[in-house]
Parts: structure tokens; sequence; C-alpha cells
């Protein structure tokens, strides 16, 4: 029976989904951007790459202390690293975010790795904590830190690819395939993640599960953008036509990744219901037991 029905969380709101959008866009440029200097030599714009990345995780991080009520006792998060995937998440940006400057200032092999990782971390840190959240349904499902780590490079290459066709430079094509293959995975990702046979947790997501939802999530964010990269990837994406195309499909994919975020914290954050089943009476011993 049930005592309590689900009822939608009110603690995350929008600052929420806006950390978790502008974060992993920051990693997933940073870790592009290093990949391609690792690879294929210089980058085309380094300050771009190196500090832009940082410069999201930061305004992402900062939109909290407005749901946080209390921004200077924001150091307390330093304190819980052992039991919190929020203060890992902080501890991971502050070591991401100077990190990354420090490689735009003087490049070195060893700062690019560490700040390379700390990005990556950083990534699941975020993908970790909503997941812990047991109280909410359609969060404690170990498809949502995947989600995360899968968002982060796609809305990170949807960057590329603006940075790209504003500035006429070419993507190497193993990295341009490498994002449209980041598309594919997370939208695989999601579908799987819809296709839960349990009751409650389709009760929690039937808003991501109606048309208009997966018209933006699947069309516009994924199918539109995967469309336009292939085609914009074989014919080359720098100049003519094919630079439009990257640049649509740029801002799909940042679209794609915000509006996961949004539906999963705002429309599916059900708490779960609080049940009673019936009282079942103590079993009797028998007397061969008892002595």
């Amino acid at each position: 029976m049930e005592l309590i029905p689900p009822k939608k969380q009110t603690v995350w709101r929008w600052p929420a989904v806006i950390n978790f959008s502008l974060g992993g866009m920051g990693a997933g440029l940073y870790l592009w951007g290093l990949l391609w200097s690792w690879f294929q030599g210089e980058l085309p714009a380094p300050f771009a790459f190196k500090v832009g990345g940082p410069l999201l995780v930061a305004l992402g991080l900062l939109s909290l202390t407005h749901e946080a009520g209390r921004p200077l006792r924001g150091y307390n998060l330093w304190r819980h690293v052992r039991r919190s995937w929020m203060s890992r998440e902080a501890v991971a940006a502050g070591i991401f975010m100077p990190l990354a400057v420090f490689d735009w200032l003087f490049p070195n092999p060893l700062v690019q790795g560490l700040a390379g990782l700390a990005a990556l971390f950083f990534m699941v840190a975020q993908g970790f904590i909503p997941y812990r959240g047991r109280a909410v349904t359609a969060w404690y499902v170990p498809h949502v830190p995947v989600m995360f780590v899968t968002s982060g490079p796609m809305t990170g290459f949807g960057l590329v690819t603006l940075l790209a066709a504003a500035g006429g430079f070419a993507v190497p094509a193993w990295l341009w395939w490498a994002g449209v293959l980041f598309v594919l995975v997370n939208a695989g990702v999601w579908l799987h993640y819809l296709q839960r046979p349990d009751e409650e947790f389709q009760r929690a997501v039937a808003a991501l599960r109606q048309p208009a939802a997966m018209l933006w999530v699947m069309g516009v964010g994924h199918a539109l953008p995967f469309v336009l990269l292939v085609v914009a990837g074989a014919t080359g994406a720098s100049a003519g036509p094919g630079r439009l195309l990257a640049l649509v499909a740029g801002l799909a994919l940042l679209v794609a990744g915000t509006l996961q975020k949004a539906y999963l914290i705002l429309e599916a954050g059900y708490l779960r219901a609080i049940t009673f089943g019936p009282v079942r009476p103590p079993r009797r011993r028998s007397h061969a037991s008892a002595g």
C-alpha cells in the first residue's frame, strides 16, 4: 500500500542543471584540445581550448552559489572528500582549472596529463553526484554516471565544431569521427536508460518519454547533429556549406547535453514513494527446534 506517493525533489533546480551542463562542456573541450595537441601538433586556438574549458567549469560552479544560500561556506566541500562526490567534484575542479591555465601559459606534458586526469575525474564525479541520490528513483540507476561521462565529450565536441566553424580551421579527421562516435554512444545510453522495465522508474521518467522530449533530445539533439556531422565530415567542414553544417551541429549538441541534464534533474527528479506492506505474524517455533 502506498502511504506517500512520489513527489518531485525541490532542492536541485536550474543552477544544478547549469553546473552539470557547463562543467561537462568545459572538461570535454579541454580533453579534445589535449588529444589534438598530443597527436596532431599545435592547437589552432590554444586560448579557447585551454582557458575556455576551465572558464566554463568555473561558471558552472559559480551558478551553484545562487542555490547554496551561503556561498562563503563553500570551503566545507573540501572537508568531506572521503564520503562526498560533491567534495570530489570541487577538488577535481580545483586541480583542473589552475593546471589548465598553467598549461596555456607554459605548455608541459606532465601538467597536461594531470589536468586531463582531473578533467576526466571531474566528469565522473558529476555523474556520481545524482547517482548517489538513492531517494530519487530515476537517478539511482547505473546509466546516470555513464550518461554524464559521455555527455561531456559530446558537448565539448560541439564547442570544437563551433570553434572550427568560427575560426575557419580544419578539425583532424580522426578527432572529427571520434566526436561523431560520442554522439552515437550518448544517444544509445539515453535510449537504454529510458527502457528500464521497473514500474516506479517508468513513472518517474514518463515526461522524458513524451514525444516533445524525445523530439528535442533525440531528434534535435542527436539525430540532427549526427547527420550534419557526417555530411560535413565527408565534404569538408572548414569552408563553404560544410562550415555552416558544423555550426548548426555544434549548437544542436550543446542543446542535447543541456536538455538531458534539465530533463533528468527537473522532470525526472521524483523521490521514491513510501509504501506499507502487509504485516506478517512471526513464525512459531516448533517444539523440536525450541529444544
